[in-house]
């Protein structure tokens, strides 16, 4: 089902493949990406202007792709929502995201949410940025999240992808590496947070471990407070990728949720113990 002030009615498989071809399609796209950025570039050639002065001639088409390209991710994550039952939102608010990927950074914002149930768990997948450094050096930081919300407490737990370097990017104070001693160590480094290594290893057994190598290549994790976080670096653009961050988070909540609740109790009692050493 489209809505009446879609940029185009077919289903996006690739936005930036939609994007090149609504402005192909278009006399206006046309125009500004193509024509007029020769015309002018001619005239002031013509007139004399120096290099400087040329760079508007390359902002033209790149304004105009930006534009319309955006309007095709919004387009796109709308059809998203529309295609599984879910509410889309433009915006969607900061205040109970939890983990160190949302504690970096300056400029925070979320956009473009889907939000619904699967099973018994609210889900909300949406395009996360952050910004770090300041006038020059300033640079953008865009993900894109799955947030599983749970009833109580999950296990401090970060998943990162292993690699050369190892960057611990977005690994919380007073976690550690646990090995899982199979393939998954190659593909991954397994944080927890002390004294949570039994409860990390029964969420990750060597079944799971498994299916995670060919499920989540893309993907990292993070378990914080009552919910776990899927995310990869920049925009999902392509339908291929998002229904994978799907069917991962339905994999999750399927195998690993009723993990994850019998392991509530203990995990809030072992939080009240920490609190209350560290008042």
């Amino acid at each position: 089902m489209t809505e009446q002030n879609d940029l185009i009615t077919e289903t996006i498989e690739d936005v930036n493949k939609s994007t090149f071809k609504y402005i192909k399609d278009h006399p206006l796209g046309v125009f500004f990406l193509g024509i007029l950025p020769l015309m002018l570039g001619f005239f002031l050639i013509y007139k004399g202007y120096t290099h400087d002065s040329l760079g508007i001639v390359f902002f033209i088409p790149l304004a105009t792709w930006m534009y319309v390209r955006n309007k095709m991710s919004h387009l796109f994550m709308q059809q998203f929502a529309r295609a599984n039952n879910f509410i889309y939102a433009y915006y969607g608010s900061l205040t109970n995201l939890d983990g160190a990927l949302f504690q970096r950074g300056n400029g925070r914002k979320m956009t473009d949410v889907v939000s619904g149930r699967y099973r018994d768990n609210p889900i909300r997948i949406f395009y996360y940025d952050f910004s770090t450094g300041s006038g020059k050096n300033r640079q953008h930081h865009p993900y894109t999240v799955c947030e599983i919300e749970y009833s109580g407490a999950l296990p401090t737990i970060s998943v990162e992808k292993a690699g050369f370097w190892d960057a611990n990017e977005f690994v919380s104070r007073g976690q550690k590496k646990l090995q899982l001693h199979n393939a998954f160590d190659k593909q991954f480094t397994l944080y927890v947070q002390e004294d949570y290594e039994v409860e990390a290893l029964q969420i990750f057994t060597p079944e799971v471990a498994e299916a995670l190598l060919d499920k989540a290549k893309s993907f990292e994790f993070g378990f914080q407070g009552t919910h776990l976080y899927i995310y990869t670096q920049g925009n999902i653009s392509t339908r291929k990728k998002l229904e994978d961050l799907k069917a991962l988070m339905q994999y999750i909540v399927e195998t690993l949720s009723p993990r994850i609740v019998r392991l509530h109790d203990d995990v809030s009692a072992m939080h009240e113990v920490y609190t209350k050493k560290r008042l």
